[in-house]
């Protein structure tokens, strides 16, 4: 998917609740980057919150399915709850880099303060809940 390499290239700034159309591509969050980047892709979906988009809300339960989250692979999206109140609260999409042989997330990082492209570590690894894959 071109569109992520291009938002990992031009970063937009991290905003909760921050949209890239309506702010001419500075901001953005984490269910705003990934719904742009399908979009984009040209799957006909609607912009959800993540925890929404989890669930399938907004045309997203009939572009993918679930899988194992330790079965995913290049361009499938992970879903983390960093926070008990906050179930599915996250979203980033898996990248295969090249050069480093690792698979890695793009994603809207709040600590990060714009999009990133990252191995997930730490907290990040642990606080994954699901996994979805696109449709064949």
């Amino acid at each position: 998917m071109k569109e992520i390499a291009w938002y990992v290239a031009n970063p937009p700034k991290y905003v909760f609740g921050g949209k890239i159309q309506k702010s001419g591509g500075k901001i953005t969050d984490c269910s705003d980057f990934v719904f742009n980047c399908f979009l984009n892709a040209g799957f006909l979906v609607s912009y959800v919150p993540a925890k929404e988009m989890a669930k399938g809300l907004g045309g997203w339960g009939r572009i993918w399915h679930s899988v194992d989250i330790f079965d995913t692979k290049e361009l499938d999206t992970i879903f983390y709850t960093f926070t008990t109140n906050r179930i599915n609260g996250h979203v980033s999409i898996v990248i295969y880099d090249p050069k480093s042989k690792l698979f890695m997330v793009a994603h809207a990082s709040e600590s990060h303060g714009k999009v990133v492209l990252v191995a997930p570590t730490g907290t990040m690894l642990n606080c994954i809940t699901e996994a979805r894959r696109i449709n064949e």
